[in-house]
Parts: C-alpha cells; sequence; structure tokens
C-alpha cells in the first residue's frame, strides 16, 4: 500500500496513520518526508521494534517534524503479578512484573 506514498496518503482516512514496525520498511525516511512535506492534515504514528534498525534506515532527520516518545513494555493480559495494579500505573511505569524490570535495567 506505500509503494506510493503519495497516493496513499492522498486517499488516507482518517487523517491518523499507525504504522507499526516501521523498521520493517525499505525507506521508511522516505515515507515519512512525504508525509510531513506534502499531508500536514494527516498525523502519523510510527513504531518500530528495533530502534537501531529504524534509525540506520532514516536518512532524514525530520527535525521539526517528528517527536520521539518512548512507550514502556506493556502486556496486557500479564501474570498474576499484576493483580492490584491499574492500567494506568502500568502505562506510565511499565507493564513487566518487577522481576523482569529489574534484568531489564
Amino acid at each position: 500500500m506505500v509503494a506510493d506514498p503519495e497516493l496513499f496518503f492522498q486517499n488516507a482516512e482518517p487523517r491518523i496513520i499507525v504504522f507499526d514496525g516501521i523498521d520493517q520498511l525499505r525507506d521508511p525516511s522516505r515515507l515519512l518526508k512525504i508525509d510531513a512535506d506534502l499531508f500536514a492534515r494527516l498525523r502519523v504514528l510510527a513504531t518500530g521494534s528495533s530502534t537501531l534498525a529504524a534509525s540506520e534506515k532514516l536518512r532524514d532527520t525530520l527535525t521539526g517534524c517528528k517527536r520521539l516518545v518512548h512507550l514502556t513494555p506493556l502486556l496486557w493480559d500479564g501474570p498474576e503479578a499484576f493483580q492490584g495494579t491499574s492500567l494506568v500505573m502500568r502505562l506510565y511505569h511499565g507493564g513487566l512484573p518487577e522481576a523482569f524490570l529489574a534484568d531489564a535495567k
């Protein structure tokens, strides 16, 4: 669908587009640059599980057109360790049990 980014963005509805795994595209920089330059009405959320792979492929810095957001790990239906922990608390502080978080630090 994104082989022709201009055509894709022209016909995009609604005004918010989510690309999950943008690091899997051959040229994510071109796609994001076309959106930023030509389609200001659209808002794009681009995620990738491989930050390094995404940054190696992003040739344009998109200065002034992007905002980086750090997302904490989150499991929707987690183990028993989540009993009593609110979803809001998990969204702000991560959704992995404390034992897993200690290993990640």
